[in-house]
């Protein structure tokens, strides 16, 4: 399973091992998304938010390995990689 870790001894990218053994590598998203990218997804809903993000940071290979994990496993791979945003992904409702 992903290995919880501060932003003190984080690793570079998100490391996520899936039950069959398989390391899923793709960078932290507070390092690759920007205010544009924000401004883009924000009205889509959390599950299109998180699927557009992946597509566009990962790497096809990685995005590959993410397609082969089982449905159970999908929302414990994006809870873990959405952890190091200090905003959270999901529309606002400020107007």
């Amino acid at each position: 399973m992903a290995t919880k870790k501060t932003t003190d001894d984080r690793t570079e990218n998100y490391e996520y091992t899936a039950d069959d053994g398989t390391v899923i590598t793709v960078p932290w998203l507070d390092t690759v998304i920007d205010a544009g990218t924000m401004r883009r997804v924000r009205k889509l809903d959390l599950n299109d938010q998180m699927w557009t993000l992946l597509e566009e940071f990962a790497e096809p290979d990685e995005l590959e390995k993410v397609d082969a994990l089982s449905l159970a496993e999908v929302p414990k791979f994006f809870r873990g990689w959405e952890k190091g945003l200090e905003v959270a992904l999901g529309e606002s409702k400020r107007r």
